[in-house]
């Protein structure tokens, strides 16, 4: 009897350790961006990817960066967030600079690029033309496009769009010959096109960094998606998730899976990371 006993409480001990650490790895991911963004496609493969660690999310699109903000200062569980470094500034109720105590990864980094028609793979910055060149609009990109004209003594005509894909066809439809854009590192990996300059922290893939040549805050408006938390970790459960999170955003395949959608991720630490964010955001203040 007493054998049999303990062997009974030694099997509860395990299930309910079990079920404890279980209970422990459960945490609430939600997405501010929209459905069908770059962000959320990649806070998806995240969140998919903890499930697979054994960790219990409950991964939801709100689509509003305000209620997240919300969420993130009134509930009492582990929350997971997606956030956009364009996002922090004064003015927006979902200003939230990354901080050593939220911060747990960066998952998508997009430049944006200078870059010649697709098909010309000669396209380069010509000393006294002029550039029609295509740019998103609302975001104060003809302060840096201003300068760098100015640098390389040439001529930018800016033309402002709603999207990425309303500049692509006004390139197909030669409304200009040029775009500044977070789209064309795919068709320049390719070789279909050809990007001479970009909002890169250093050379890559044979692109030169905008910082290069100018000193101006403009030079890191990249599109930069991170994941931040609220206060409701342990120190545990915050390590053991940044540990995982790294893991999955360092991986070969989650890189393979950026790279296809003309994105990718640096290797720098935690502060290496954060100055680059915030560096991100001051380029979006007007």
């Amino acid at each position: 009897m007493n054998k049999l006993l303990l062997s009974l409480t030694l099997f509860a001990t395990l299930i309910f350790s079990s079920t404890s650490f279980a209970a422990d790895k459960s945490i609430a991911m939600y997405s501010g961006h929209s459905t069908g963004g770059l962000s959320t496609a990649f806070q998806t493969v995240v969140a998919e990817e903890l499930g697979k660690r054994g960790w219990d999310v409950d991964f939801k699109i709100i689509g509003n960066c305000g209620k997240v903000v919300n969420l993130l200062e009134t509930s009492d569980k582990p929350i997971l967030a997606g956030w956009g470094a364009d996002w922090n500034i004064d003015t927006n109720i979902c200003n939230r600079p990354p901080k050593a105590s939220n911060f747990i990864e960066t998952t998508v980094i997009s430049a944006r690029l200078v870059c010649g028609p697709v098909g010309d793979t000669t396209f380069d910055l010509v000393t006294g033309k002029k550039y029609v060149i295509g740019v998103n609009q609302g975001q104060n990109h003809q302060v840096i496009l201003a300068a760098l004209g100015k640098k390389l003594d040439v001529e930018f005509k800016v033309v402002e769009y709603k999207n990425s894909g309303a500049i692509a066809k006004a390139m197909q439809a030669k409304e200009i010959n040029a775009w500044y854009t977070t789209k064309g590192l795919v068709d320049h990996n390719a070789g279909k096109q050809r990007c001479v300059l970009g909002t890169l922290e250093k050379p890559a893939f044979g692109i030169v960094p905008l910082n290069t040549l100018l000193d101006t805050d403009n030079v890191y408006s990249s599109f930069v998606g991170y994941l931040t938390t609220n206060d409701k970790f342990s120190p545990e459960l915050r390590a053991a998730l940044q540990k995982d999170v790294s893991e999955i955003v360092q991986s070969k395949e989650y890189r393979e899976k950026l790279a296809a959608k003309g994105s990718f991720v640096t290797d720098g630490d935690a502060a290496a990371q954060m100055s680059f964010i915030n560096a991100t955001s001051r380029a979006f203040i007007k």
